[in-house]
């Protein structure tokens, strides 16, 4: 019997899972600043793309910081209000210039 499973190495099932487990979904981690970038705010609203563009941060991070922290559930087409928009920069590291207010002032 022991030369019988040293010949065909063990009798094992092809399918067994040989791993631990791989990427699979983590829980959401707080998002990391990447160095200190002014982002310019100058319309009471703006679209999740355009606030993505600005902020040089995927889309996809917003709507998750958006939904998990805030409640907020939008696309990436939707506006958001410039308060909300602040809200995620400063969330994300970005420091916020508000283009209209300094404008209004001179």
């Amino acid at each position: 019997v022991e030369d019988v499973d040293a010949v065909l190495g063990g009798g094992g099932s092809k399918y067994r899972k040989k791993g631990g487990r791989k990427g699979g979904r983590g829980g959401y981690e707080e998002p990391v600043a990447q160095g200190p970038k002014v982002v310019v705010l100058d319309e009471p609203t703006l679209t999740i793309a355009a606030l993505s563009e600005r902020m040089d941060v995927r889309a996809g991070e917003i709507i998750k910081y958006l939904m998990v922290n805030m409640g907020v559930m939008a696309t990436i087409t939707q506006s958001i209000d410039a308060e909300t928009g602040v809200r995620v920069a400063e969330a994300f590291g970005r420091q916020v210039r508000r283009g209209r207010e300094e404008d209004e002032g001179e």
